[in-house]
C-alpha cells in the first residue's frame, strides 16, 4: 500500500501537543470547561488525504454523563459539537490521553506506517489514513492509523 500523503512533504501538521495547548487556552473552551469540569483529553483524530488540509478533531471525555464533546479548529476559530454517546463496549472505561507522555509525534508514527506498509503490503495503493491518539487499557498510549486502499482493503497498524 503505497500512500501518496507524505506528511513531510504535502501537509503542514500542527503538533498535536500544540493543538491541544491551543484549545485549552482557548475562550470558548473555557466557558465549556465550566459546565463540564470532569471532563478529560481522551483522543485526538485527523484524516489524511492527498491534497487536502490536516484538521484535527479533539475529543473529552465526561465520565459522569459517558459522553464526548469533539473539537475541532476552523482558522483561530473552534467548533464544538454537540455532546454524543462514548464509543466503547459496556463496562470499559475510556482512559484519560496524558499529552505529557506522548513520546512519538505524529510524524514518526506516520513514517513507521508508511515502513512496514511498503514492505509488507507493496501492492496495495492507499486512498485516505485514520490517525487517531488514544491511550487504550490494554496497550496503552497509541498511535492508532488504519490506512484505506482504493480496493477497499484496511490496514490498521498501533504504534
Amino acid at each position: 500500500m503505497k500512500i501518496y500523503i507524505n506528511v513531510n512533504e504535502k501537509h503542514e501538521f500542527m503538533s498535536i501537543k500544540l493543538a491541544v495547548e491551543k484549545l485549552e487556552k482557548h475562550s470558548e473552551f473555557l466557558k465549556w470547561r465550566e459546565d463540564h469540569k470532569g471532563a478529560y483529553l481522551s483522543y485526538a483524530f485527523t484524516v489524511l488525504e492527498e491534497n487536502k488540509g490536516i484538521e484535527w478533531q479533539i475529543g473529552f471525555f465526561n465520565e459522569a454523563t459517558d459522553k464526548i464533546t469533539a473539537f475541532s479548529f476552523k482558522g483561530d476559530d473552534i467548533v464544538i459539537s454537540a455532546d454524543e454517546d462514548a464509543f466503547k463496549k459496556e463496562n470499559t472505561k475510556i482512559q484519560e490521553l496524558d499529552m505529557n507522555k506522548v513520546k512519538i509525534n505524529v510524524d514518526n508514527a506516520i513514517n513507521n506506517a508508511e515502513e512496514f506498509q511498503k514492505k509488507k503490503y507493496p501492492n496495495e495503493v492507499s486512498t485516505k489514513a485514520i490517525v487517531i491518539l488514544q491511550n487504550l487499557a490494554k496497550e496503552g498510549l497509541v498511535w492508532n492509523i488504519t490506512y484505506i486502499t482504493r480496493s477497499f482493503n484496511t490496514l490498521n497498524l498501533k504504534i
